[in-house]
């Protein structure tokens, strides 16, 4: 809930937001990804924890260009995050 609440005053008056909760695996993560993406308000980015590489899988199989599409942000910067294409800064 803090995280939540976290991210939520973050995006206040900026963006909108929906916070979806999933239990990490990297299942659930593709499969919350698939649901963001298909809907009729397609986000343009994408924050993550630890799915990340997930929710990249996901936008790539429903061809989306990441990140000209869609931008994907891990904020745990696993080092995972860091041998996918394309891949994060360094």
């Amino acid at each position: 809930m803090l995280r939540d609440r976290a991210f939520a005053e973050a995006c206040d008056g900026v963006a909108e937001h929906v916070t979806v909760h999933t239990d990490y695996t990297g299942e659930e993560g593709a499969r919350a990804t698939r649901r963001l993406l298909s809907s009729p308000a397609r986000p343009t980015a994408i924050v993550y924890d630890i799915m990340a590489v997930a929710g990249l899988s996901a936008a790539q199989d429903l061809r989306l260009d990441v990140p000209g599409d869609l931008s994907i942000v891990a904020w745990d910067d696993s080092p995972l995050s860091r041998v996918v294409r394309p891949r994060s800064p360094p």
